[in-house]
């Protein structure tokens, strides 16, 4: 586990602000009258242009007034005294910004109304906390290639890299960036408030398409206890929502290949046909109660990848004559019997560079005749063909149950699937698929004007498979070694020549269940809030290790070429076993904050974060170590030296479990001349980072495991080295380990510590200016 400290000192006028809910925002500000007075007791309402929802509250003792919990939207708000005219503005709140109207009551009655228009503060008053926000106007005008709107975050300030591609390639991929000189793999992603974070890989999930998304904040550094999982950014995506007028869009993306060039070494101009059609749709199915919004994005892309070039040989090598080859070959030994090759008479395999044709190997022959192009230069340039279909759809209904209860719910799926080709020569395809979906929602109540709770509940179900177009077993090839776990076949690699690649079956499955409550309370100058944040996360990954390979280099008999006719490999690796892992992961986390208005001018956020770390565990206990010469009692009849998870001293996870990750989080903001314009904040907090489930994604004995075999004939390569098969399967234990080795018998290896690590950033924003000067460091630990 990794904490981050954060030490900010900056003094700004600056657009930052606080994110007081994953999606929604906060309307405050302070009310006085002509002369500068305070006015308690106002009545102050909000009502939301588009869905009409309406909250309200009255004015404190101080003048001010606070609405939590605002759904993002356009707003009027009015504030009404009797014996003073009725001040009304307009204002358009973002998701989770702390939005800042004041007013100035003017003497007169109810009936008459002051308009004030965009009378929003411009700079964040109440907040220590670094954010940026990337808008709706943005989001719609920007140039934005591959259509991932996470790709947009690089125009915010602190946001060094970003990698957003069109598709995600597997339940590992997905969108990253760096923040502040933190790793890529330190954020956390939410989509309407629900986690979106993908735990497996430490990565987001891919968002909606543009047309879909409403806005996306990133929160940079200092943010408040509400807020943890990770130590880098916080990324809140929001989808768009219905509201009581009907408001859509159609589109079509399309790209070809008329004003693309061919390059020197391709014979043609590569194809290119790519579409992308869509549509979306807001309204509402009961006025001012229900409402929806959907949207669909299609891909297809037809296109074709960078040239490769594959020498294959001639009609001559075919034969077995090498005469046109300026090297001298010779004749390959037989590294048993220390004898040169020969076919069944005695005779030479190789003489005067012609091949016996007694002593082409038959398998030679076959992935020849089946797969291997003939040219009459011995020159084949493939353009690959990598043809890509996805779509991705998200629904959202927000439906107002009363003046004090609103709920939302949100349904997204992403879907690809890809075909692409393996090695230089036509050989064996591989499809990957990946399928993402979630189901959200999200109730907020008001049991007062200074009492709401918020709660969120979501499911995420991510699966990928990669497996080949077809099967081609090594028997039916003429090579005795079967196809192993799942299903492989062989991949062949002529060095410098040509290489058939055989892709390897996988299949990854991630599911997670994520929950948050979270209760904020006004009581006097203090804003209380506090919650819990549960998650279980559930990874699958199912992948024999049954990778086959041969590699030919030349090393027997002079080229690489005449080598694999020979059928003499140089290398062949065997994959046995099974690399299945299925490691689980709770967490449990609560907070606790306090926004206390010291004076108008002055406002302090204080909180602590409690994110104990509950470490990955093995669905089926699948941990070994070793001790050399200890006999395990778990298993008694495995070798010597390996223990399991039920054996003294044998843990049932990779790490400690570390229960005082007590996480303090303090800031300031100071509205130096009291006019909204110019702001002071400092914070200090302290982050703790996530570990990602590949860390126990490890495929290791005695469960699974490689075999190297040198200089044997590919029709036997265990058999041509008096070697014996290993077994091929999945053991009759079915199990897999993470193992950790001890160099000492009689001592168990120790779990790993978790070690901390700090960051530390200093930024000074300058008034009206996007420099900024920041520096980051980090210190490890020693030990």
């Amino acid at each position: 586990m990794a904490s981050r400290i954060l030490l900010v000192f900056f003094a700004a006028l600056h657009v930052s602000v606080n994110v007081e809910a994953q999606v929604a925002g906060t309307i405050s500000g302070y009310i006085r009258d002509e002369s500068g007075a305070v006015v308690p007791g106002v009545d102050v309402k909000a009502t939301m242009l588009g869905q009409k929802v309406t909250r309200s509250t009255v004015s404190d003792e101080t003048g001010f007034f606070n609405l939590l919990a605002m759904p993002r939207g356009n707003y009027v708000i009015e504030a009404q005294l009797p014996g003073f005219a009725t001040e009304r503005s307009t204002a358009e709140l973002t998701a989770g910004q702390n939005l800042r109207v004041d007013f100035k009551m003017n003497l007169g009655q109810l009936q008459e109304v002051v308009e004030v228009s965009a009378a929003a503060a411009l700079v964040e008053t109440r907040s220590a906390t670094m954010s940026g926000l990337v808008d709706d106007r943005r989001v719609q005008e920007l140039p934005l290639n591959g259509r991932n709107v996470v790709e947009l975050a690089r125009t915010l300030p602190g946001i060094t890299d970003v990698q957003a591609s069109q598709e995600m390639g597997s339940t590992r991929g997905g969108p990253t960036l760096i923040v502040h000189g933190a790793s890529r793999g330190q954020n956390n992603f939410t989509l309407n408030g629900s986690n979106f974070t993908n735990f497996s890989q430490t990565a987001g999930f891919n968002p909606p398409p543009p047309d879909a998304v409403q806005e996306i904040r990133v929160q940079t550094s200092t943010f408040s206890a509400e807020y943890g999982n990770n130590a880098g950014a916080q990324v809140s995506m929001v989808t768009k929502a219905g509201s009581n007028d009907f408001h859509g869009s159609v589109w079509e993306f399309h790209r070809n290949d008329k004003l693309n060039a061919r390059s020197f070494f391709q014979p043609r101009r590569p194809k290119q046909r790519q579409h992308q059609p869509g549509a979306s749709a807001g309204g509402r199915l009961l006025p001012n109660k229900l409402f929806y919004f959907g949207s669909f994005q299609a891909l297809s892309n037809r296109a074709e990848a960078g040239s490769s070039q594959a020498l294959v040989p001639t009609d001559a090598q075919r034969l077995g004559d090498f005469s046109g080859l300026s090297t001298a070959l010779r004749n390959p030994v037989d590294p048993i019997t220390g004898r040169a090759f020969a076919d069944a008479s005695g005779a030479s395999c190789v003489s005067a560079n012609v091949i016996n044709p007694n002593c082409i190997s038959p398998a030679a022959r076959s992935y020849l005749d089946r797969f291997v192009p003939r040219s009459p230069t011995g020159v084949v340039v493939k353009l690959t063909p990598s043809p890509l279909d996805a779509y991705n759809w998200v629904t959202r209904f927000d439906y107002t149950v009363s003046a004090r209860n609103n709920v939302f719910v949100h349904y997204f799926r992403d879907h690809y699937h890809r075909t692409s080709s393996g090695g230089n020569i036509d050989y064996m395809n591989q499809d990957s698929l990946t399928d993402v979906k979630q189901y959200a929602v999200t109730d907020t109540h008001t049991f007062s004007p200074a009492f709401l709770n918020e709660a969120t509940y979501s499911f995420m179900n991510a699966q990928s498979f990669v497996q080949a177009t077809g099967r081609v077993p090594p028997r039916d090839m003429g090579i005795n070694l079967d196809e192993g776990y799942l299903g492989v076949g062989m991949s062949l690699n002529v060095t410098g020549q040509f290489n058939l690649n055989f892709p390897g079956p996988e299949r990854q499955g991630y599911r997670n269940w994520h929950w948050r409550d979270t209760m904020t309370l006004i009581r006097g100058s203090h804003t209380l809030k506090w919650g819990y944040e549960g998650m279980y996360v559930n990874f699958d990954l199912v992948r024999g290790n049954g990778a086959r390979s041969a590699t030919f280099t030349g090393t027997r008999s002079g080229s690489a070429m005449a080598d694999f006719m020979l059928g003499a490999f140089d290398n062949v690796s065997f994959g046995f076993g099974a690399a299945d892992s299925f490691p689980l992961l709770w967490k449990h986390q609560a907070f606790f904050q306090d926004e206390l208005k010291i004076t108008p001018r002055l406002t302090l956020n204080a909180g602590v974060r409690y994110e104990p770390w509950l470490p990955w565990k093995q669905e089926f206990g699948r941990y070994t170590s070793w001790a050399p010469g200890v006999q395990s009692v778990v298993k008694p009849d495995a070798p010597p030296g390996i223990l399991f998870v039920g054996d003294a001293g044998v843990p049932d996870k990779t790490v400690e479990k570390d229960l005082n990750n007590f996480a303090p989080r303090i800031g300031f903001a100071w509205d130096l001349f009291g006019n909204g314009r110019t702001v002071v904040r400092g914070g200090y907090g302290m982050y703790f980072n996530h570990i990602s489930g590949t860390s126990v994604h490890a495929a290791e004995a005695p469960w699974t495991g490689t075999v190297q075999l040198f200089s044997g004939r590919i029709e036997d390569p265990f058999g041509s080295l008096n070697r014996s098969l290993p077994p091929s399967g999945v053991p009759i234990s079915g199990e897999f380990g993470c193992v950790k080795i001890n160099q000492f018998p009689g001592l168990q290896c120790p779990l790993y510590p978790l070690p901390l690590n700090f960051v530390y950033n200093w930024r000074w924003p300058r008034p009206r200016f996007t420099t900024s000067i920041s520096h980051s460091s980090v210190r490890l630990p020693t030990t």
